[in-house]
């Protein structure tokens, strides 16, 4: 229903819940939709559109939103722990290093194991992508069914190689130095495309469940891009190129591996404040999932009815009109006498007859 269509039939309803005014806060309980505000002045139809949310309410129904509202914030929570637990034992050593324990010892804080630790975090996020699936028999084909898909083969994919590279290092492969650093970079490579995959899926579902939240739907900052963070990968994978080039190579000793280091670096600090920001986003989304905004049928009554003025009883009260329904009613009697004494004199002759 577009909004003239929806002003003509609810726009003089009686406002039947607890709404407030969207600029002052007066509560418009009880008033009609088509005035205005006593306190501010703003037109109750604003307040009114701004409660029910037209734009978001015209979007197909979820079959369950809290569970979607749920599963997107574990999505994007599961791949910020994992990012920070990634870099977690790196970045405490190169810290300790830098501020020669000034600050204290952080690598004693960084749990065993982290890159284990993120790599099962990411595969926990697949629970969250079949809650966001819809049922078999609905929307089989449709561009949902092909976003999850993207994202669930981004998930297992780059979990895997998560573990692969975990393990590898772990375990201290005997290999060449050569082709332990080449088979490091493959599945260094491998794990950034995976996760551009899956970020490329999460945008297609996020465009749609997003548009439910008008925080997310209409917010200029804040509002964190997916496209950013893919760029963001890009990033990270030409740093990983970089590292590999040879020491001695123009333009000098080391700057090609220094160069990495700074794009690896500043990229996966972008990459977490990019997820920080995600998340954000799916607190406003999950909160809109779960008090979804009222209809207009729920927040407003139809206007009483009034009585036309050609209907309206004529006045009694004055003397000419009393007397003037005395005189049809003596009118009426006199009538009614009259054709009583002609039945009469006309059963009398049928007798004598």
């Amino acid at each position: 229903m577009d909004q003239r269509h929806a002003r003509g039939i609810y726009g003089h309803g009686i406002v039947a819940t607890s709404l407030k005014c969207r600029q002052c806060g007066y509560e418009l309980r009880g008033l009609n939709a088509s005035g205005l505000c006593p306190e501010c002045g703003l037109s109750i139809w604003a307040s009114v559109q701004h409660a029910t949310d037209p734009e978001g309410t015209r979007l197909p129904q979820l079959r369950n939103p809290k569970a979607v509202g749920g599963a997107m914030l574990w999505l994007v929570a599961a791949s910020l722990c994992a990012s920070i637990l990634w870099v977690a034992r790196p970045t405490a050593s190169w810290l300790d290093r830098v501020f020669h324990n000034q600050i204290g010892s952080l690598s004693g804080w960084v749990p065993p194991q982290p890159r284990l630790l993120a790599s099962l975090l990411v595969l926990s996020a697949l629970g969250a992508v079949w809650r966001l699936s819809p049922p078999r028999n609905v929307n089989e084909s449709g561009i949902v069914r092909r976003d999850l898909r993207l994202l669930f083969v981004g998930l297992v994919f780059s979990g895997l190689a998560m573990l692969e590279l975990t393990f590898a290092s772990t375990l201290q492969l005997r290999l060449p130095q050569s082709w332990s650093d080449g088979f490091e970079l493959a599945i260094g490579l491998s794990l950034i495309f995976f996760l551009i995959i899956a970020l490329v899926g999460l945008q297609g579902v996020l465009r749609l469940i997003g548009q439910r939240s008008r925080q997310y739907r209409t917010a200029r900052d804040g509002r964190q891009n997916v496209h950013g963070l893919i760029a963001v990968l890009g990033f990270v994978g030409l740093g990983l190129v970089l590292e590999q080039i040879p020491r001695g190579v123009w333009p000098s000793e080391g700057f090609w591996s220094s160069l990495s280091m700074v794009m690896v670096a500043i990229s996966y600090l972008m990459l977490v404040v990019g997820l920080g920001y995600l998340l954000m986003n799916m607190l406003w989304i999950r909160s809109a999932l779960r008090k979804q905004p009222p209809t207009l049928d729920e927040l407003l009554l139809p206007p009483k009815p009034s009585i036309p003025t050609d209907t309206r009883m004529p006045n009694l009260d004055t003397k000419a009109d009393r007397l003037e329904i005395a005189a049809r009613r003596v009118h009426d009697d006199a009538a009614n006498s009259n054709v009583s004494s002609t039945q009469t004199r006309q059963t009398g002759t049928t007798d004598q007859m």
